[in-house]
Order: C-alpha cells, then structure tokens, then sequence
C-alpha cells in the first residue's frame, strides 16, 4: 500500500514543479511590472492552489491552478 502511495506522490508534486516552471516567467513579469523598484523582490508574493483530480488509476491530472 506504500508504494502506490509514494508512486501517487511524486506523480503529484511532478505535475506542481513542471507547472511552476512554465508559469514563472510570466509570474516573474507580471511581479515585476507592478512593483518596478523592488530590486530583490521582497514586498509581495503569489499563492497558487492546484487542483488536482486522481482517476480510478491513481494517475493525477492537472485541473486548473488558481
């Protein structure tokens, strides 16, 4: 029962890294146009939520991120 869990657990955080990846830039653009003088990037931060739904074969599937 531990393996399948495990194996369900990095399926997950797989899909959160790889969607942080592709998100940063523009996350990173759009921090940067709002707070122009903020040089090391210290006065705000973004909250993301992942939904995630698992089918009947434990694999996730990415929904949407808020």
């Amino acid at each position: 029962m531990g393996k399948p869990y495990k194996k369900l657990r990095q399926d997950i955080n797989d899909i959160l890294v790889k969607t942080m990846i592709v998100a940063q830039p523009s996350l990173s653009h759009l921090y940067k146009s709002c707070q122009p003088d903020d040089l090391e990037n210290q006065l705000c931060f973004q909250i993301l939520g992942f939904d995630i739904l698992i089918d009947e074969d434990c694999k996730p599937w990415l929904i949407e991120v808020n």
